[in-house]
């Protein structure tokens, strides 16, 4: 009786210094919420389980909300009304707060496992009357909320267009402003889409300039065309809320954002072709091996050019065949042969491969060459796309 005598004083104390002062303190607001609740709950000595008291439906608390929380729990405890526990409890204590017309609203429930409230104090108090102290009303970062539609997304450039070979070197930079001021630690929410279809997505915290810096790699972006870029905040990240909850959707709808999205193209990486091939001592009129070369990294998005001048890579084949022994079974040739790949920029060999004692038969030196040279088509043009594809 003397605790509960001692909160209903908490509450006269603080009903009083509301009307004359026009002060309430976290204290005193856990008072009057406490009492509201005892004398709903009575003297029932339940389990109750710690909840969240989150800003509208975000299911956020704030510093303020922590605290207040923890001060009515603390003085149903006191009262011996209660025994907090972690697991297995009777009820949970949570709720809701929000600021609406420049009023506090607390709502407060002891809700059972089934949904069922068994008890609720729900009241609201002018914002201004409150002391905060160090406690902060809100919860971490929803102060951008009601700026959330003037915050704006600044690239460096408005189209890109950037080899493929390069992707690493050239980062695309964005920069975060509110009122021409910077914005550090907000994160931007990147998306590169190919025919309207997500390729790529990721989202960057921006520096202590305000910069957001994407940095794009042939692991994000395989093939090389034209690509669109969306930038905007990632709210849901920024307020640490689930992406498709209903108050992102209705924060979004309220504050829509200012998006920005720019053109990039990236180049297919260019490649020169050498190549001498050689049957029984003779150069051949058609390469064999080249073309086989040149399959292969087509359908690994390189672009062929005709002079080594701007090519990104350099592929240089040297094979020849020569005769080997015929008896009652045929002819027989063999083929040895040298691939190698350099890219331009830094004299850097990336493929090097050596085929040696390929054996072909036929009913002549000439066709058992040919037979060679086929057998050496298939492997090369495998063994480059793998090593390219897979091996680097």
């Amino acid at each position: 009786f003397n605790k509960i005598g001692q909160m209903k004083l908490d509450v006269a104390q603080g009903t009083d210094d509301f009307f004359n002062k026009g002060s309430l303190n976290v204290q005193q607001l856990a008072s009057f919420y406490a009492y509201g609740l005892q004398l709903q709950l009575g003297d029932a000595g339940i389990t109750v389980c710690k909840g969240k008291i989150g800003y509208e439906n975000s299911g956020k608390e704030s510093k303020f909300s922590t605290e207040f929380n923890k001060r009515v729990l603390n003085k149903l405890s006191d009262l011996e009304l209660v025994k907090v526990g972690e697991s297995g409890c009777d009820f949970t204590f949570e709720g809701s707060f929000n600021k609406a017309n420049n009023n506090i609203v607390i709502v407060t429930n002891f809700d059972e496992a089934n949904g069922k409230v068994r008890a609720t104090v729900n009241n609201k108090f002018p914002y201004q009357s409150v002391q905060f102290g160090e406690l902060s009303f809100l919860p971490e970062n929803f102060e951008y909320i009601n700026k959330l539609s003037e915050i704006i997304i600044i690239p460096d450039k408005e189209a890109y267009i950037i080899k493929k070979v390069e992707l690493f070197r050239n980062p695309v930079n964005v920069l975060v402003q509110l009122d021409g001021n910077p914005l550090k630690d907000i994160p931007v929410h990147f998306k590169i889409l190919r025919n309207d279809a997500v390729e790529y997505e990721t989202t960057i915290i921006s520096d202590k300039k305000g910069v957001a810096e994407l940095v794009i790699n042939t692991e994000q972006i395989k093939r090389s065309g034209e690509m669109l870029l969306h930038a905007d905040v990632d709210v849901a990240d920024l307020l640490g809320v689930e992406e498709n909850s209903d108050f992102i959707q209705s924060t979004l709808k309220e504050h829509p954002l200012q998006a920005k999205q720019l053109k990039v193209k990236v180049l297919a990486p260019t490649v020169y072709v050498t190549s001498k091939e050689y049957a029984l001592g003779d150069p051949l009129g058609i390469n064999i091996l080249a073309p086989s070369v040149k399959n292969a990294l087509i359908e690994l998005d390189y672009k062929f050019i005709d002079s080594a001048e701007g090519a990104d890579y350099i592929i240089t084949i040297e094979a020849a065949t020569r005769s080997g022994q015929a008896n009652q079974y045929g002819y027989f040739a063999y083929l040895d042969a040298t691939i190698s790949m350099v890219r331009t920029d830094t004299g850097k060999g990336i493929y090097k491969n050596s085929l040696t004692n390929i054996k072909g038969a036929g009913a002549n030196f000439r066709m058992a060459s040919a037979k060679a040279y086929e057998k050496a088509k298939k492997t090369i043009g495998n063994d480059i796309s793998y090593e390219l594809e897979f091996g680097r």
